[in-house]
């Protein structure tokens, strides 16, 4: 902040960080969860990589329209967090839905760190 803004907000802004230093752990919201700060990431997302780059060559696609990192992460996400973009929109993640989920659905079910069948059993 600049200065100015400083000396215009400086009394709401001491308020605020003295309410929240006043808060009990209990009151404070989730963490955040992260890809990142899941052991198995980097495998995984290599493991549905290679997967990707074997099905677009069989079924000669360019590899960036079977599976982009975007929709990679989608899955991960879809698959390890109890909420996520896909899932409050109601929808499935894109590798698995549409023209892509019989190319990949049984091909993702063998990546076990996913652990896509059980969470296929409870969305469904």
């Amino acid at each position: 902040m600049n200065p100015h803004e400083i000396r215009i907000h400086a009394e709401v802004l001491i308020e605020i960080v003295v309410a929240c230093l006043q808060c009990s752990v209990n009151d404070l919201p989730p963490r955040v969860e992260r890809l990142n700060d899941f052991e198995e990431n980097k495998n995984t997302v290599s493991a549905v990589r290679k997967i990707c780059r074997q099905i677009a060559q069989d079924n000669e696609i360019p590899v960036e329209l079977v599976g982009s990192k975007k929709q990679i992460n989608q899955l991960l996400k879809w698959c390890w967090f109890k909420q996520d973009e896909t899932r409050a929109a109601g929808m499935m993640p894109d590798l698995l839905s549409s023209w892509r989920a019989p190319l990949f659905k049984d091909e993702l079910l063998k990546v076990n760190s996913l652990q896509l069948a059980d969470v296929l059993a409870k969305e469904l």
